[in-house]
């Protein structure tokens, strides 16, 4: 009888151990399929995009994508065997969010390499270059030659709140005055337009943004004569911070294509500022 109850307790304690020391459930986050292998088993790339002429762009009437990101992508997906499905349209301001929360697996309006993109999402190489120079209304020559005048606080600088074009105004215009833009509300097309109206004296434009804008608003705004582009930003295609392997792919593809002379094609068929790879200042 005691032999019996000794093996029925050693069975009861056993059963009760391997339920506790059991592996973790396979539905843990560890576990969880990532967007690299999802990619590779679909074909598919899920993309999620804004809307920045030239860089991207979207016809009214056709729906149909054009911009040098969107040829950019294209050529990409080709050399990597993959289909594009452009999945949502979202901003600079939230796409990480969407790469955290797997509504797409990458960001394919290229970023600037800013701190806070650094710390939270993962940065290919760059993929081409783009420069900021400085506008002014059509008929202002105060600044013509010599961005030294503006920098005085009688002169108004129009920047976004937390943005690159902040950083710009510290780092090139110290005591100008800046008119701020809040991030929600703020767009390249708003600075454009706080200039031409007369609220500002200047803002930072990039690689075809001003162009684009004096299709519809000819005459308004102008680049300051004889004054070079401010700085050259490396262009770089977002994925969640955890995807390194994604990165790591689209850096091959990005050297193929450059290998090939496409990245060169690319640049010279938009021109406006952008170049593949960083332009050399002379002494």
């Amino acid at each position: 009888m005691r032999l019996a109850y000794t093996l029925l307790l050693t069975a009861a304690v056993a059963a009760t151990t391997a339920y506790f020391i059991r592996p973790a459930s396979t539905t843990s986050a560890s576990t969880q399929e990532s967007a690299y292998q999802r990619v590779v088993d679909s074909g598919v790339l899920r993309c999620g995009y804004a809307v920045a002429p030239p860089f991207f762009q979207q016809d009214p009437v056709t729906k149909t994508f054009s911009g040098i990101n969107y040829d950019l992508i294209m050529a990409l997906a080709k050399t990597l065997d993959l289909k594009v499905e452009w999945t949502e349209e979202t901003g600079w301001g939230n796409f990480i969010a969407g790469l955290d929360a797997n509504r797409f697996d990458a960001f394919c309006t290229t970023v600037w390499p800013e701190a806070g993109r650094l710390k939270h999402a993962a940065l290919t190489n760059p993929m081409f270059y783009s420069s900021a120079q400085v506008v002014v209304r059509a008929d202002d020559t105060r600044f013509d030659n010599n961005l030294a005048r503006l920098n005085d606080p009688a002169h108004k600088v129009v920047v976004v709140e937390a943005d690159v074009t902040q950083e710009l105004a510290a780092r090139h215009l110290p005591k100008a005055t800046t008119h701020r833009l809040g991030q929600d509300t703020a767009s390249a097309a708003q600075m454009l337009l706080e200039v031409a109206s007369g609220k500002a004296d200047a803002t930072f434009a990039f690689s075809g943004l001003l162009e684009d804008f004096n299709k519809t608003n000819p005459g308004l705004l102008k680049y300051v004569p004889g004054v070079a582009a401010v700085q050259v930003f490396p262009e770089a295609l977002a994925f969640k911070r955890q995807e390194m392997a994604l990165v790591n792919m689209f850096n091959g593809a990005r050297q193929a294509l450059f290998d090939q002379g496409e990245i060169d094609r690319l640049v010279q068929r938009y021109g406006l500022g952008m170049y593949a790879t960083p332009p050399i200042t002379k002494p």
